[in-house]
Protein backbone atom coordinates (compact mmCIF):
# COMPACT_ATOMS: atom_id res chain seq x y z
CA UNK A 1 0.00 0.00 0.00
CA UNK A 2 2.83 2.76 0.89
CA UNK A 3 4.54 1.78 -1.96
CA UNK A 4 1.38 2.30 -4.10
CA UNK A 5 0.94 6.04 -2.63
CA UNK A 6 4.70 6.87 -2.41
CA UNK A 7 5.15 5.89 -6.12
CA UNK A 8 2.42 8.02 -7.16
CA UNK A 9 3.12 11.08 -5.47
CA UNK A 10 6.81 10.55 -6.65
CA UNK A 11 5.17 9.63 -10.55
CA UNK A 12 3.21 13.25 -10.81
CA UNK A 13 5.44 15.26 -8.78
CA UNK A 14 8.32 17.42 -10.34
CA UNK A 15 11.84 16.03 -10.41
CA UNK A 16 13.35 17.32 -6.99
CA UNK A 17 10.37 18.40 -5.30
CA UNK A 18 9.45 17.22 -1.93
CA UNK A 19 7.20 14.35 -1.17
CA UNK A 20 5.82 14.19 2.25
CA UNK A 21 4.49 11.32 4.27
CA UNK A 22 2.58 11.71 7.94
CA UNK A 23 1.17 9.49 10.28
CA UNK A 24 -0.77 9.84 13.38
CA UNK A 25 -3.39 7.44 15.23
CA UNK A 26 -7.00 8.95 16.57
CA UNK A 27 -8.82 5.62 17.03
CA UNK A 28 -7.33 4.92 14.03
CA UNK A 29 -4.24 4.47 11.88
CA UNK A 30 -4.07 7.55 9.27
CA UNK A 31 -1.37 7.74 7.23
CA UNK A 32 -0.98 10.76 4.73
CA UNK A 33 1.23 11.31 1.39
CA UNK A 34 0.87 14.62 -0.01
CA UNK A 35 3.02 16.11 -2.88
CA UNK A 36 4.23 18.87 -5.24
CA UNK A 37 2.73 17.22 -7.70
CA UNK A 38 0.45 19.07 -10.69
CA UNK A 39 -2.69 19.13 -9.02
CA UNK A 40 -6.32 18.69 -10.11
CA UNK A 41 -9.01 20.59 -9.98
CA UNK A 42 -12.39 20.05 -7.95
CA UNK A 43 -14.06 17.69 -11.05
CA UNK A 44 -11.04 15.16 -11.15
CA UNK A 45 -10.54 15.25 -6.61
CA UNK A 46 -13.86 13.37 -6.56
CA UNK A 47 -13.43 10.46 -9.10
CA UNK A 48 -9.64 10.10 -7.86
CA UNK A 49 -10.30 7.04 -6.28
CA UNK A 50 -12.54 5.35 -8.86
CA UNK A 51 -10.99 2.67 -10.92
CA UNK A 52 -9.08 3.15 -13.86
CA UNK A 53 -9.43 7.28 -13.80
CA UNK A 54 -6.63 9.39 -14.18
CA UNK A 55 -7.36 13.02 -13.41
CA UNK A 56 -6.90 15.28 -16.94
CA UNK A 57 -3.68 16.77 -15.25
CA UNK A 58 -2.26 13.57 -15.59
CA UNK A 59 -3.46 13.05 -19.24
CA UNK A 60 -1.53 16.22 -20.48
CA UNK A 61 1.26 15.35 -18.67
CA UNK A 62 2.23 12.54 -20.81
CA UNK A 63 3.20 10.21 -17.89
CA UNK A 64 1.85 6.82 -18.78
CA UNK A 65 -0.30 5.57 -15.88
CA UNK A 66 -3.39 2.81 -15.20
CA UNK A 67 -5.72 4.53 -13.35
CA UNK A 68 -5.30 2.22 -10.28
CA UNK A 69 -2.48 4.51 -8.45
CA UNK A 70 -5.27 5.20 -5.28
CA UNK A 71 -7.68 2.62 -5.98
CA UNK A 72 -5.15 0.14 -5.28
CA UNK A 73 -4.06 0.96 -1.90
CA UNK A 74 -7.58 1.79 -0.73
CA UNK A 75 -8.65 -1.67 -1.66
CA UNK A 76 -5.74 -3.38 0.11
CA UNK A 77 -6.23 -1.77 3.00
CA UNK A 78 -9.57 -1.72 3.22
CA UNK A 79 -9.93 1.14 4.64
CA UNK A 80 -11.62 4.33 3.87
CA UNK A 81 -9.63 7.11 1.60
CA UNK A 82 -10.80 10.85 0.65
CA UNK A 83 -8.66 13.18 -0.66
CA UNK A 84 -8.75 16.13 1.55
CA UNK A 85 -9.20 19.35 0.59
CA UNK A 86 -5.13 20.07 -0.01
CA UNK A 87 -5.63 17.12 -2.59
CA UNK A 88 -3.64 15.42 0.16
CA UNK A 89 -5.07 11.47 -0.14
CA UNK A 90 -5.23 10.08 2.94
CA UNK A 91 -6.01 6.29 3.93
CA UNK A 92 -8.02 5.32 7.31
CA UNK A 93 -7.61 1.56 8.82
CA UNK A 94 -11.00 0.79 10.32
CA UNK A 95 -11.61 1.54 14.27
CA UNK A 96 -9.25 0.14 16.57
CA UNK A 97 -11.10 -2.35 19.06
Amino acid sequence: MLDNLLSNAIKYSPAGSAVTIRGWHAGRSILEVSDAGYGMDDADRIRVFDRFFRSSSARRSGIHGTGLGLVVPRKSSNATAAPSTSAAPSVKAPPSP
